[in-house]
């Protein structure tokens, strides 16, 4: 018989050291029952936890493709996963945004050329809204609206992803990464683009400048942006690929094209759609 004190509370093994081999449990001594063991282990959550988030955010940002090349080559513990990071960014995003093109209000959505439906959809619902209440109007519909297609855009934002994720694949088809494998690498852009739109339109706001939904950006503030976003990810896609910069930098361009065309025909139909559908 083996005795109790050689067995895995945690899963019943045979113990043959001080942690389990089977499910990294560790034994359990009688200092390990005292409030002293207690705090102990909760600092060492705590600081474990805090310098995995701090040393993810200051590779994604600083040092752009580390996060991905790390975890294209199987070291996927020093560092947070990519779905965190990327919920994170979002979390971000969603109760405190800068400035972003996410966030799209019914005008913006019927102003757009592509969007031929848009404005036929909203009359024949505000046709046969009026009829039933003659003080219903377009005013009224778009308050609704407005205030419901926010936090629709802020949850399925991540459509991007799949779409940025699938360009990678086609871009770098010969590595032998799977689909899953450049997601990882496509929420890690799109994690730097969320987190990257939002400290810039708080600077500009600390800076006194007015942004909201309605301001259309100069071009020099749109030069910025691109210039930043796609020099970014020029420098990742090298990094976690391990190509050159004669093949990074337009790959790169293919890939923000990718988003932005995502962003078009596909993230703003949907939004339009769900939020149509929930007003």
């Amino acid at each position: 018989m083996t005795a109790a004190s050689e067995i895995c509370a945690d899963c019943g093994a045979a113990l043959r050291g001080p942690y389990c081999s089977q499910c990294g449990q560790k034994r359990l001594e009688d200092h390990d029952r005292r409030l002293g063991a207690l705090l102990m282990d909760f600092l060492a959550e705590v600081f474990e936890w805090d310098s995995r988030w701090w040393r993810s955010l200051l590779a994604l940002v600083f040092r752009p493709g580390r996060l991905s090349r790390a975890w294209l080559e199987g070291r996927r513990t020093r560092y947070v996963k990519p779905v965190t990071l990327f919920l994170l960014a979002n979390f971000l995003y969603f109760f405190a945004p800068g400035i972003s093109d996410f966030d799209l209000p019914l005008r913006d959505q019927m102003n757009h050329s592509h969007f031929g439906m848009t404005s036929e959809w909203v009359d024949r619902r505000i046709a046969a809204r009026h009829a039933a209440d003659p003080h219903y109007t377009l005013a009224g519909y778009e308050t609704a609206y407005d205030a419901r297609a926010d936090s629709i855009g802020k949850i399925i934002i991540v459509l991007h992803v799949p779409f940025l994720a699938l360009a990678l694949l086609l871009l770098f088809w010969r590595t032998p990464y799977y689909y899953a494998e450049h997601f990882a690498v496509a929420l890690h852009l799109f994690a730097f683009l969320l987190l990257f739109v939002q400290i810039f339109g708080w600077t500009l706001n600390v800076l006194g400048w007015i942004i909201d939904s309605s301001v259309r950006f100069d071009l020099g503030l749109r030069l910025i942006l691109l210039t930043t976003i796609v020099g970014y990810c020029a420098v990742a896609l090298r990094r976690a690929y391990l190509c050159r910069w004669l093949y990074a930098v337009p790959a790169a361009g293919v890939a923000f094209a990718v988003l932005l065309a995502t962003d078009l025909f596909v993230y703003r139909t949907v939004q339009f759609v769900v939020t149509f559908a929930l007003t």
